[in-house]
């Protein structure tokens, strides 16, 4: 739950500063790191494991787009760049010609710049980001309270901190 809390709080921060971090490379930084950070409990997780497949499910449409986007925006957006395939994961208004252009700029040194326009999400997209976050925080939230206490009926410990694989099965 602390991944998809963290990237609840950056879509946050996002949204209300859009303009200030979108004058630089910050936006596109946060927004690495909330696909990321979604995305990390869904993958493999030596120790702990992936999410159960029921977290994966929607029964609103909405929110099934915007977690196959993020995934699939982890993949070709946040771990890799892959120019073709990214405007249509995160922001399908963006016409994907604009994303693939590489502007070089070459100066009278010959330095050269390049630059290539990443995509960025909208702050629709992120407030639907958000919608998804916390109803993922929620369900998991309740989940982990019914199976837990399910648990403790079965195994009686006194109230405390536990370690698990320590003093906690």
């Amino acid at each position: 739950m602390a991944d998809i809390g963290a990237a609840r709080q950056a879509t946050d921060l996002l949204i209300r500063n859009f303009n200030a971090f979108h004058e630089g490379f910050t936006a596109r930084a946060l927004e690495t790191g909330t696909i990321v950070s979604y995305a990390r409990p869904f993958g493999e997780n030596d120790g702990l494991g992936s999410l159960p497949q029921e977290f994966r499910m929607f029964d609103k449409a909405e929110l099934q787009t915007y977690h196959d986007r993020i995934l699939r925006s982890r993949d070709v957006l946040a771990a890799h760049n892959n120019l073709q395939e990214t405007p249509s994961l995160v922001n399908p208004l963006i016409p994907r010609d604009t994303v693939s252009k590489v502007g070089i700029e070459i100066e009278r040194n010959f330095q050269t710049a390049w630059r290539i326009n990443p995509p960025f999400l909208s702050p629709n997209v992120l407030a639907g980001m958000i919608k998804l976050f916390l109803f993922q925080e929620e369900r998991i939230d309740r989940a982990i309270q019914t199976r837990f206490r399910a648990f403790l009926d079965r195994h009686h410990h006194a109230p405390g901190r536990y370690t698990l694989g320590e003093d906690f099965p």
